[in-house]
């Protein structure tokens, strides 16, 4: 696992400006949990575009870059703002077991 890590950030390192882009932006649409149609929608740049940009075999104008990373960074904004609303109602409620453990072992 380590070894494949460590073959993958070499790959990485060796592709050029343009490529990285590419890749990361495959990566962040991917760890956002968006399809191609989704960025698409969001974005108001074609399917068809996001999907020969991410092969490497068309481009993005500046504008259409800038609005595909603004659709991916709100996204990962709201995934991280409900993850923690998550996290924080799962402490509230372990917090709220724990009082109740509590009392009951208070009362016997």
């Amino acid at each position: 696992m380590v070894e494949e890590r460590k073959v993958r950030r070499a790959r990485f390192r060796a592709l050029s400006k343009t490529e990285r882009a590419r890749v990361d932006l495959r990566a962040k649409r991917r760890a956002v949990h968006y399809s191609q149609l989704k960025l698409s929608d969001c974005s108001d740049v074609s399917r068809y575009k996001i999907q020969l940009y991410e092969q490497g075999l068309g481009e993005l104008s500046s504008d259409e870059f800038r609005r595909v990373m603004l659709v991916i960074e709100h996204a990962t904004e709201a995934a991280r703002s409900s993850a923690a609303e998550r996290e924080k109602a799962v402490v509230e409620r372990l917090e709220q077991e724990e009082t109740a453990r509590k009392s009951e072992a208070a009362a016997l």
